[in-house]
């Protein structure tokens, strides 16, 4: 019984960790989460970062956006640099609103879509941006071209 309650106990600590951290998410100030790592809730709670992953394995929180895996809040921060509070979650969602903003027929390079990103505080490579675009389906600068010239 001593073991179970002691379960439940550091699932509800780890619980209110996570809940202040992604209070703007929950609240619906954010439409992303903030960077989280397991590290910074182990620290917090000064426990081992396995014993915060176990802690939260197949566990599920219900909010007034849904349900979600409590492994869904944690994210790394952008350019992995501890020093921002920058997700890469919030670098995702910027990269697709640049990508959506473009002018049809001229789209951005990854370059650019890196010095645009770069400009609005995260510290991206092209190459990271090439990553990301693709882990989001998001077409090439040479598609997106073709497909506005096939629409237009």
């Amino acid at each position: 019984m001593y073991n179970i309650q002691r379960r439940t106990d550091t699932l509800m600590m780890v619980g209110r960790q996570i809940g202040r951290a992604q209070y703007a998410f929950f609240t619906g100030q954010r439409q992303t989460i903030a960077p989280l790592l397991l590290r910074d809730i182990a620290q917090k709670l000064q426990i081992s970062e396995s014993t915060v992953s176990r802690a939260i394995n197949d566990k599920y929180i219900e909010t007034d956006q849904g349900v979600f895996p409590l492994k869904d809040f944690f994210s790394r921060y952008s350019g992995g640099d501890e020093s921002t509070d920058q997700s890469v979650d919030q670098m995702v969602a910027a990269l697709k609103a640049i990508v959506a903003g473009e002018t049809p027929g001229q789209p951005l390079s990854d370059e650019q879509i890196a010095q645009a990103l770069t400009a609005r505080g995260y510290q991206v490579a092209r190459r990271t941006v090439a990553k990301y675009r693709q882990e989001n389906h998001l077409p090439s600068s040479a598609q997106r071209r073709r497909n506005a010239k096939l629409k237009g």
